[in-house]
């Protein structure tokens, strides 16, 4: 049990549904959390995992002040649960961003949990991170709910092993009886473990992404050598985070050995 606990692992489940632990995509991500588990039992270990659903968020909607842009901070993170929010997902090895299909697009929930990250899209806090991405649908647009979450979560730094849009049958979410999305789970969940434990996958997108990222900030640190008392709040983090001094995401990944 102690050499459990040295190798455990902690994963934050995002469900953006107003229907929390009833809905359809809260159970699909329970499903998942056990296929997980499982996975980290063989190899010997332990996943400590916590869903949280939008009255478990309890954030305001962005007011598009352009603060976390300018400064690097939200002023309504201290007015909120936002600031909790960030630091689990910080704290976490892997995370699950998961929302239903409403009005052929992701959830208005999950579109202010997306709006309150924007500076993270331009920081990319999440390198190193395993992440996943889910989507329910009763018809159609799934897979635009998957592609927007997987570029949103890609752009932040995440390493994205799985990313699955699943029908409802007749409101019905029918996972012991789907053979094929049981199968899907599992080999998601394995590999999922694997990113956890530094297989992480990036895609040329993200690796181009932090590259003009990178060449950005230098610029800024630049004109703030020029101009004594300029200060970029997003430079600033990027220069807290250390990625000055790599020239690619998969140096900050090697030579950070995440």
């Amino acid at each position: 049990m102690v050499e459990m606990d040295k190798n455990k692992k902690s994963v934050i489940v995002l469900v953006g549904s107003s229907a929390e632990k009833n809905s359809n995509t809260g159970k699909l991500c329970v499903t998942f959390l056990d296929e997980l588990k499982k996975s980290a039992y063989s190899q010997g270990s332990l996943i400590q995992s916590e869903i949280l659903y939008p009255s478990d968020w309890n954030i305001m909607p962005c007011r598009s002040c352009g603060t976390c842009f300018r400064k690097g901070f939200c002023p309504l993170d201290q007015k909120d649960g936002m600031a909790m929010l960030k630091n689990k997902i910080r704290k976490s090895d892997g995370i699950i961003f998961a929302s239903p299909v409403y009005a052929a697009a992701v959830s208005g929930d999950m579109k202010i949990l997306v709006d309150r990250l924007a500076g993270w899209l331009h920081t990319m806090p999440l390198i190193g991170k395993t992440a996943g991405v889910f989507s329910t649908a009763d018809s159609n647009n799934g897979d635009a709910v998957t592609s927007y979450l997987n570029k949103m979560v890609g752009l932040m730094g995440a390493s994205i092993v799985i990313s699955q849009n699943v029908f409802i049958h007749f409101g019905t979410l029918l996972l012991k009886d789907d053979e094929l999305l049981n199968s899907v789970l599992k080999e998601g969940a394995v590999k999922f473990w694997e990113g956890m434990g530094g297989k992480l996958e990036y895609n040329l997108e993200q690796e181009e992404y932090f590259h003009i990222q990178n060449l950005r900030f230098h610029k800024l640190l630049e004109i703030e050598q020029q101009y004594p008392g300029l200060s970029f709040g997003e430079k600033r983090i990027w220069e807290e985070q250390g990625y000055f001094k790599y020239n690619s995401l998969q140096e900050v990944i090697r030579e950070k050995n995440i």
